[in-house]
């Protein structure tokens, strides 16, 4: 059976119907069908509900509406929809007496036995415009008819919508339902603000799978996007984790729904313009990747930073709730994070000594603008502090290019054997880039290219590369663009790291450094 299949009682069975308007009752699928487009705007504090022992209704009884009768004895009632709606305060209560159905055409179901438990919220939302006079600030938890809590840092709604409200944090609060949602869920809102640039403003946007370990948000500046895991520490700032591999571009309008998701280890990224998604990828695809860090939680809202409310982003008409396991299709391949370094933050100076860090041959430097090579010749380290899991076969590098001059080079290391000089790494510059295959610290050149080959013009700041090994297939990406794959089977293992080469002079260096696995997750 599919969602909108409509069953008929004649007496004995259950047999297939016509749809009826009028009077009839439409049929939804409960649960899993109830929100079927969760990009549509939702009723408010809609419920799943289950049989006795939390076992979800099983079809037929799956496909049949509640009464508004008997919803009415608990103090619910149905929305135009066919799917029952309540408040927070409501969602715990026991339902000790069976509830009424009816099938499509209005004929009574058979007395399902047992009790009925409202247990996880569907759908909830907020506009996120403050209710207070004049548009005044408004902490989100003082919203009346909300369940919002803080996280981290410090969000406000005002007469637009909701924004950062505190310089160089991280800020995310999520709706604390009395029950959990679903590990499957979404969160979504409307752009009602776009920010004065990607670098003044500050950044906004949504959030999934918030709690007291961390959460998953996609935030936004005006033209380009970032998506991280962010793990607690401590109860007024997290560790990110770079997902999305460094600022990504998208030119945002005011008006776009921002849609997030979490299905099982894949998370979705989309952006909605008049009811066509239109990217954020080119060719009007989502984002899609894997990641393992976070299992459940809530869905929330997130941003970074502020400046005056004027030239902040801003959004409103906020929804979260569970989503379907059907709305994203899981990628080949998924990034997951295990080490993380800013490499442009104290302590500032040479990488020796710095946490974490190895360093067996040359002088690297890590400065406010980047890390890079400060020596002629080689300049190499590996990473040998701790990970949030093990390093395996399949891996992946990435970092900022920052500081970008020419000639020296900076770069990325994998699949590096501690102390043998052997690994595969890749350096770039301005204008070029070589893949190598070190052998005892000696290069050996496996490709070489230019930037413009690869994005249609030089390396500039910030610009994300990324080296990834999957079996015996290396593959270089600018920016999410692939310059090229390229078999080679020399190593099979090992740990990521930082490679440069050159004189010293005009360095382009790295910030913004992740490396972990690359996991299959189809």
């Amino acid at each position: 059976m599919n969602d909108g299949d409509v069953l008929r009682w004649n007496g004995t069975v259950w047999v297939p119907g016509q749809l009826v308007r009028g009077p009839s009752i439409v049929t939804r699928a409960l649960p899993d069908a109830i929100i079927s487009t969760p990009e549509s705007p939702q009723d408010p504090y809609e419920f799943q509900v289950v049989g006795q022992n939390g076992v979800p209704f099983a079809a037929p009884h799956s496909l049949y509406t509640w009464t508004p009768v008997s919803l009415a004895a608990y103090g619910l009632a149905m929305g135009a929809d066919g799917i029952m709606q309540g408040t927070p305060t409501q969602v715990a209560t026991n339902l000790a007496v069976p509830l009424n159905m009816v099938d499509s055409v209005g004929m009574a179901a058979p007395s399902i036995a047992g009790t009925l438990n409202i247990i996880a919220p569907v759908h909830v939302s907020d506009t996120l415009i403050s209710t207070l006079a004049g548009g005044a600030a408004q902490v989100p938890s003082s919203r009346p008819g909300t369940s919002w809590v803080t996280g981290w840092g410090s969000l406000l709604c005002g007469s637009l919508g909701a924004y950062p409200a505190t310089a160089y944090q991280d800020h995310v609060t999520y709706w604390n339902s009395p029950n959990p949602f679903p590990a499957g869920q979404y969160s979504r809102a409307v752009i009602a603000q776009l920010g004065a640039s990607d670098t003044a403003g500050g950044w906004m946007g949504v959030a999934v799978r918030c709690g007291p370990t961390g959460y998953y948000k996609v935030t936004i500046g005006r033209t380009v996007y970032h998506i991280e895991y962010m793990r607690a520490s401590g109860t007024t700032a997290s560790t990110a984790y770079d997902l999305s591999q460094g600022l990504q571009p998208f030119a945002f309008a005011v008006g776009d729904t921002i849609f997030f998701q979490a299905v099982g280890q894949v998370l979705t990224f989309k952006v909605i313009r008049n009811g066509n998604v239109v990217g954020p990828l080119p060719g009007n695809q989502p984002w899609i990747a894997g990641d393992t860090n976070l299992s459940g939680g809530q869905p929330g809202i997130s941003g970074y930073g502020t400046s005056a409310v004027a030239s902040a982003p801003i959004i409103k008409d906020w929804e979260g709730g569970a989503a379907t396991a059907t709305a994203a299709a899981p990628p080949s391949v998924g990034h997951v994070p295990i080490a993380t370094d800013p490499f442009y933050t104290a302590p500032l100076g040479t990488l020796v000594g710095r946490p974490g860090w190895t360093v067996e041959t040359g002088t690297i430097t890590v400065a406010a603008s980047g890390t890079y090579n400060n020596t002629a010749g080689l300049g190499l380290a590996y990473w040998s502090g701790a990970v949030t899991a093990s390093w395996t076969p399949n891996q992946w590098v990435g970092g900022r290019a920052a500081p970008v001059g020419t000639p020296t080079s900076g770069g990325l290391l994998l699949r590096y054997t501690p102390g043998s000089g052997n690994g595969y790494g890749v350096i770039f510059n301005q204008t070029n880039w070589t893949l190598n295959r070190y052998v005892n610290r000696v290069a050996n050149i496996i490709a070489t290219g230019t930037a413009t080959s690869v994005i249609g013009r030089n390396l500039q700041n910030q610009d994300f590369c990324q080296l990834e090994a999957m079996n015996n297939q290396l593959t270089f990406k600018i920016n999410g663009v692939t310059a090229g794959t390229w078999p080679d089977n020399t190593y099979s293992s090992g740990v990521a790291g930082f490679v440069g080469s050159g004189t010293a002079a005009a360095p382009t260096g790295v910030s913004s450094w992740a490396a972990g696995q690359l996991v299959v997750t189809s």
